[in-house]
């Protein structure tokens, strides 16, 4: 399926023959990466995969031991940060929690593998038509995940389980793992996946995709029927760890107050439209309304008397693709989402809006029609994470 969608899309193939891996999987996002962003800033992405590369060294692992379970983790945000702690701690036996975040020093290691991996350098020039800044940035991603695999290769766990398998780092060390060891490999779901391989703009297909963990732990059925269709990799429905938000804290009807869930700073334009309907609302209707921002998205492009503090209740809430929306649907606060052309789970339909006159419309009829999400995220909180202990005991038994 990956090999396919990179053909749909127009990514180089990339064939170097290291470990039996298959890059054009392990190296998903950064052939993304190279084909958005080739004519503008790919001589700036070359330039920073090769200082990272020469001048940053993976943390080091404690003395050899055998471990029941490695827990991976590459990609690092303050809600990712406490999903990843939430699913740890369901795990039994001895663990073993690594995370990928590079420290500043000389990488000496890797400049002995940049000499001897010459050759793929040549070869991947060869495979991108001499274009030079892409050759770069696809060769220092490279010797980075063979970097990790050399790091790892002694390392002896019967179960690892990575953050995100879609991550360059992640992907390459389950393919190694998966073709090399008797290592059971599971992947967590970090998000509301949305098939959206029809749309190369969309990275987001590559979180079901490039799939390469033998195991991938779902927060509901939608995830895990698209994750079967792509895949052939062992699907468990176990719900999300996190807590889900308490009706009681955040919901309070009839309160002048509502609260705008913004996107990632990808949908910048989808932001100021919520924004633009919030001031109209406010204008037209007397509410007030808050702002809780993405995490990419910077604070100072915000007025700070704006952002939901502590104790907020809001009568309802607004957003467009954001998996918050979901997390507010689910607790029983009325959600509305923008409608646009980007792809949204079913669910949500009759919520939609386009205008601020469509929500003052709907707002009555919330209550008697609310948005249909348990497909969604099937168990939350301490559900949830009895469903991830019960997984991870079964893989403990038979992690292949």
């Amino acid at each position: 399926m990956a090999t396919m969608l990179l053909k749909s899309t127009g990514f180089c193939l990339l064939d170097i023959p290291s470990h039996g891996i298959d890059w054009n999987r392990a190296l998903g996002v950064p052939l993304f990466i190279l084909e958005r962003k080739y004519r503008s800033k790919m001589w700036w992405y070359a330039a920073k995969a090769f200082g990272h590369f020469l001048l940053h060294r993976l943390p080091v692992l404690p003395d050899r031991e055998k471990w029941d379970f490695v827990f991976f983790k590459s990609i690092f945000r303050p809600d990712y940060d406490k999903l990843f702690a939430d699913v740890v701690e369901c795990a039994p036996g001895k663990v073993l929690v690594y995370h990928a975040r590079y420290k500043w020093g000389f990488n000496g290691r890797g400049l002995r593998l940049l000499v001897r991996s010459a050759p793929v350098l040549a070869r991947l020039s060869t495979q991108l038509n001499w274009r030079m800044f892409a050759s770069i940035y696809c060769f220092f991603n490279y010797l980075r995940c063979m970097q990790a695999i050399d790091h790892f290769r002694d390392l002896e766990t019967k179960v690892f389980v990575s953050f995100g398998d879609m991550q360059p780092l992640d992907n390459a060390l389950i393919q190694f793992l998966n073709k090399h060891r008797r290592t059971g490999t599971a992947t967590l779901q970090h998000g509301l996946y949305i098939d959206s391989s029809g749309d190369p703009q969309q990275i987001n297909s590559l979180n079901f995709a490039n799939v390469v963990a033998r195991h991938f732990l779902a927060w509901g059925e939608s995830t895990a029927a698209l994750v079967r269709r792509h895949s052939e990799t062992m699907v468990s429905v176990v719900g999300k760890p996190s807590p889900i938000f308490e009706r009681s804290t955040i919901h309070q009807p009839g309160v002048a107050k509502f609260l705008v869930a913004l996107d990632s700073a990808v949908f910048a334009a989808e932001n100021a439209r919520l924004i633009e309907i919030a001031d109209q609302l406010q204008r037209e209707c007397g509410l007030e309304y808050r702002i809780r921002l993405h995490p990419d998205i910077p604070r100072h492009l915000y007025p700070e008397s704006k952002f939901q503090q502590s104790g907020d209740r809001f009568q309802f809430v607004l957003g467009h693709t954001t998996t918050l929306l979901i997390e507010f649907a689910i607790a029983g606060v009325p959600v509305f989402r923008l409608k646009t052309d980007t792809p949204y789970h079913p669910g949500l339909d009759a919520v939609e809006f386009r205008t601020a006159a469509e929500i003052r419309d709907k707002i009555a009829k919330t209550a008697s029609n609310p948005a249909s999400v348990s497909h969604l995220i099937r168990f939350a909180g301490s559900e949830s994470k009895e469903q991830y202990s019960n997984r991870f005991r079964s893989l403990l038994l038979s992690p292949a």
